[in-house]
Parts: structure tokens; C-alpha cells; sequence
């Protein structure tokens, strides 16, 4: 089990209290930009997703949406296909039991097109002092076997029925 985060603030009152707030806000963007993938954290206590910059409003088209509050039940019922409703499930419940990271791909509906669109994501359980699950956070960005084999390559198991889902054998 990997931890990426034993502390129970979230990022962005880390990020408040540093000194290079802006230049990592402009690194991120470019980050985010130059690799068409976007950063989120979801706070259990809430249900609430935060975005981490902007391009994960622009992978789901949801773009008027920006510095607006997304729900996990809005983002289960409404961006993601029905499908792979089940598979987000399972998903959740393996990080609730601190089963982390979670590599997976899945197929949304883009908002502003309607347009079905393969994503692949990896997301983290977020620990407090105690060991609690108190949130999780991921990255997610378009689906292409690069991206996917970069990920298997960095370390992180994604092989194996209980933590590989991918789309092309239909699991």
C-alpha cells in the first residue's frame, strides 16, 4: 500500500501557506496543459470534488463550472457512462480500504459535446493520523496506451484482475 499523504490537510491550505503559491499555481498549469491531465481530490466528509487546476473541467467539458462545487453523485450519475458506474464503485470501496493507488480507465460523457470519451485515472487513498481514509486523490487524463504503459512502467501494479480495468476485454 502506497500513502501519499498521512496529514489531513488538503493541498491547497499547503499550498496557501507557502511562499511560492503563484509560481506552483503557474507550474501546474503548464503541467496540466502540456500533459492534458488534471488533478482532483475528493473529501469524503463532503462528497465534494476540488479540482487542482483547471484542466480537469475541461477533460469532462464542464468548463462553466470552474470554481464551482462538483458532487460525487453528480459526477457517478451524470459524466460517467453507465456502464462504468460499477467499476467507479468498486474502485471507491478498494481506496475506502486503503487499497492505494487504484490505476483504471473509464469512459465518460463529455459535457459540452456529448461526445464518449476513454479516460484513464489513478487514484490515492489520503490518510489522517490516524489511519482513517479521509479522502481521495487522483489524476486523470485521456485514455491512449502510452499514457497507460507510462504508468505501469513508474512502479505502480496495474496488472492483475483486481486492480487492471480496461476497457478493451470489456472487465
Amino acid at each position: 500500500m502506497q500513502k501519499i499523504d498521512q496529514v489531513g490537510e488538503k493541498y491547497e491550505d499547503r499550498l496557501k501557506k507557502s511562499p511560492a503559491q503563484d509560481g506552483n499555481q503557474i507550474l501546474l498549469n503548464t503541467l496540466e496543459e502540456f500533459t492534458n491531465a488534471g488533478g482532483w481530490y475528493l473529501d469524503l466528509q463532503t462528497m465534494i470534488f476540488e479540482a487542482l487546476g483547471n484542466m480537469i473541467y475541461k477533460i469532462y467539458g464542464i468548463e462553466d463550472m470552474i470554481d464551482k462545487d462538483v458532487e460525487y453523485t453528480k459526477f457517478l450519475f451524470d459524466y460517467i457512462v453507465i456502464e462504468d458506474r460499477t467499476k467507479i464503485e468498486q474502485i471507491k470501496m478498494r481506496l475506502l480500504s486503503g487499497d492505494s493507488p487504484q490505476v483504471f480507465t473509464h469512459n465518460i460523457i463529455k459535457q459540452d459535446t456529448g461526445e464518449i470519451r476513454p479516460l484513464t485515472s489513478i487514484a490515492y487513498s489520503v490518510f489522517d493520523r490516524n489511519e482513517n481514509v479521509i479522502a481521495f486523490r487522483g489524476i486523470t487524463m485521456f485514455a491512449d496506451e502510452s499514457r497507460y504503459d507510462k504508468l505501469a512502467r513508474s512502479g505502480i501494479s496495474v496488472s492483475g484482475p483486481e486492480q487492471q480495468f480496461d476497457n478493451k476485454d470489456g472487465e
